[in-house]
């Protein structure tokens, strides 16, 4: 009798139970709600990276450009998985317009930080493509503006080299 007395009500266990599945829920969901913010900033500052490049590389008339991104160790840690990463990226790429572009796994690569440093990081290369004749979307006609905007960007920026170096022999 006195064992009975001690074990409690199974209506008590299964609250304090489902209390603990309520724990667990709402952990789950401030979790993912904070892993989603995280991820949506990493790919914020991707994309203005990319944009900016891709302006850059086609005012010198190019079509293509190809970007490093380094895998991020922050969301590795709220355990994000490379896939999820990787479709992030190739979905940014198609928002962009960048439809045959390209996202490649994240590969160990080595490089030369401070000093004789050595640093290993995984990278996923980021392929961006267009054209400067077929350009259906607002950034993509951006860059096929760029493109043929070269041609008088080129020569202004000759004609201020050369009168730099005429006052340089003065």
């Amino acid at each position: 009798l006195k064992l009975f007395l001690l074990r409690p009500p199974a209506s008590s266990v299964m609250s304090f139970r489902e209390h603990l599945e309520r724990n667990v829920a709402d952990a789950q969901q401030t979790h993912e709600a904070h892993t989603q913010r995280v991820m949506n900033a990493w790919l914020t500052k991707i994309k203005e990276q990319l944009m900016r490049h891709c302006e850059a590389v086609s005012r010198r008339r190019r079509t293509s450009f190809k970007m490093g991104v380094p895998r991020p160790l922050h969301l590795s840690r709220l355990g994000v998985g490379e896939d999820v990463l990787r479709q992030q990226l190739r979905e940014m790429l198609n928002e962009l317009g960048f439809h045959d572009g390209s996202v490649s796994a994240f590969d160990r690569i080595y490089w030369k930080s401070r000093g004789d440093l050595w640093r290993d990081i995984q990278c996923a290369q980021v392929m961006a493509i267009w054209s400067g004749d077929d350009a259906p979307m607002a950034f993509g006609q951006q860059l096929a503006r760029n493109v043929n905007d070269y041609g008088a960007e080129t020569q202004r920026m000759i004609l201020s080299e050369v009168s730099f170096i005429k006052e340089e022999f003065r």
